[in-house]
């Protein structure tokens, strides 16, 4: 059974193709309505003569016969004899037009008659309903002219109530009606529309299907702002908490950096991390940048190393010109102090990924490996691993074993919850600590709350645009390497 926060999330996520649906669909019945021809509706009311009930030689009784009468009346009213005579006495219409217009109903428990008719024209509907009852008594006579006398008669029926006015305000087309029954319909078809999309979409959306149907923490949503984000570049992306400090994508890794420092009071130091994703395009590498540079302007000894030997990135992000790195401290024991690049932030520094091995996953689970991260280990706080996704390979499964824990990116909207699951397991089954997810990529404008505020949102804010100094490091000097080719 789905949660009522989950309800709650299909709701919001899918409230502007509710509104859009819903004001389509108003504004085409309010078109509609107002081009239909308006119609105008005039009553006359009439009464059966009582004289006529308990006829000489009838069985049945007065109110079975009241019934019958009063019935058969009806049914004489709305025939074509009625009409021809209307259209003599000079009703400008048709015997099919007069059936459509004419409507005769019993009033309940009485003997009295309604003759309704509805015309586009306001006075032909005055008009038929001032002549209808003439018209019904002279055909009622001619008819009964042609049968013999013996027969019982049937009287003419009384004018009880005839207008006398023409009708000034149109019965039909009611359009505040209709827009009212157009919103409820609207609302209606559009919910079951998204909450059939949302059923068919099974991809992970948002806290709910990450707490519930993955059954990890979720460490922090990352939302891009509406006309940004997914239209940078990987680089730009990957950098954003640096260049561009207060900008909502940039603290919502300082809000992931804040909940995983505060994960590690009272347990085992998160020293060792592990940012990973099940497919690729998903955004671990900008991830893993971010939360270093976050990491790094709080203080941290942060070293970010490129475990990706498949797609290494992190050289033309810090715009390195030669690829050197993790592959040539394993492959050829070059001297670390040689392979750790500073950066523009001083407390943090870059290990790319260096040449590719034949045997990724096999390297990276040697002994060679081990020694290499304990020795990387000792020179910083925090150690961050970008690795490979786990779906297509196992190097991130490999690392994953060895770190203090791992986060998994996730792609809001395209990942499917069957694909994470999996990814789950598999680290699971090495018995890798996985801190929770990153959801990003989300498309909501949900995010705009932070640009708003960091933009001057209220008086006396900044200057829209302006940007606030890069935060002042805080914490030891850039990471440098002083132990013997020996150590090494």
């Amino acid at each position: 059974m789905r949660a009522p926060l989950a309800y709650l999330h299909t709701l919001r996520r899918w409230a502007w193709m509710i509104a859009l649906f819903t004001f389509v669909s108003v504004v085409a019945t309010a078109a509609i309505s107002l081009e239909l021809p308006k119609e105008y509706e005039s009553t006359a009311v009439v009464l059966v003569n009582p004289k006529q009930v308990l006829l000489p030689g009838a069985d049945t009784g007065y109110s079975t016969q009241l019934d019958q009468l009063v019935q058969t009346y009806v049914q004489l009213i709305g025939n074509k004899p009625v009409w021809d005579q209307l259209i003599a006495d000079g009703i400008p219409r048709t015997s099919q037009e007069l059936g459509q217009e004419l409507t005769v109903k019993r009033e309940p428990n009485t003997s009295l008659i309604d003759v309704t008719v509805r015309d586009h024209d306001p006075r032909v509907a005055l008009l038929i309903a001032q002549k209808v009852i003439p018209a019904f008594n002279k055909s009622l006579g001619d008819l009964q002219a042609k049968v013999t006398k013996n027969q019982a008669q049937l009287d003419g029926l009384v004018p009880w109530s005839v207008p006398s006015e023409a009708p000034v305000k149109p019965v039909s087309p009611r359009v505040v009606l209709n827009i009212g029954i157009a919103v409820v319909a609207g609302l209606l078809i559009s919910t079951a529309i998204a909450f059939g999309l949302e059923f068919f979409d099974d991809t992970v959306k948002n806290e709910y299907d990450v707490r519930l149907r993955l059954g990890l923490p979720l460490l922090v949503s990352i939302f891009f702002r509406r006309g940004a984000g997914r239209q940078q570049s990987r680089s730009t992306l990957a950098l954003i908490t640096m260049t561009q400090p207060n900008e909502p994508i940039a603290e919502a890794f300082k809000a992931l950096r804040t909940g995983l420092l505060f994960s590690a009071v009272g347990d085992k130091p998160l020293s060792r991390i592990v940012v990973t994703s099940t497919v690729p395009g998903e955004g671990k590498t900008s991830t893993a940048c971010n939360l270093a540079i976050a990491m790094a302007q709080a203080g941290k000894r942060v070293i970010l190393v490129d475990a990706d030997f498949r797609r290494p990135n992190l050289h033309e992000i810090f715009g390195r010109g030669s690829n050197v790195g993790l592959g040539n401290m394993i492959l050829d024991d070059h001297p670390l102090e040689d392979l750790i690049l500073a950066t523009d932030i001083p407390a943090l520094s870059v290990v790319c990924s260096g040449p590719a091995p034949p045997n990724p996953s096999e390297l990276l689970g040697s002994a060679r490996m081990t020694r290499v991260l304990s020795r990387l280990h000792e020179l910083c706080d925090v150690l961050i691993l970008d690795t490979p996704p786990v779906g297509p390979v196992t190097d991130a499964t490999v690392l994953a074993a060895r770190a203090d824990g791992v986060i998994l990116v996730v792609d809001g909207g395209r990942t499917p919850v069957a694909a994470v699951l999996r990814t789950r397991d598999t680290l699971m089954s090495v018995n890798a600590r996985i801190i929770g997810v990153v959801l990003n990529k989300l498309r909501s404008a949900q995010g705009q709350d932070y640009y708003q505020y960091y933009r001057g949102g209220e008086k006396g804010g900044a200057t829209p645009g302006a940007r606030e100094p890069l935060e002042a490091p805080v914490g030891p000097t850039p990471i440098r390497s002083t132990g013997t080719a020996a150590d090494r």
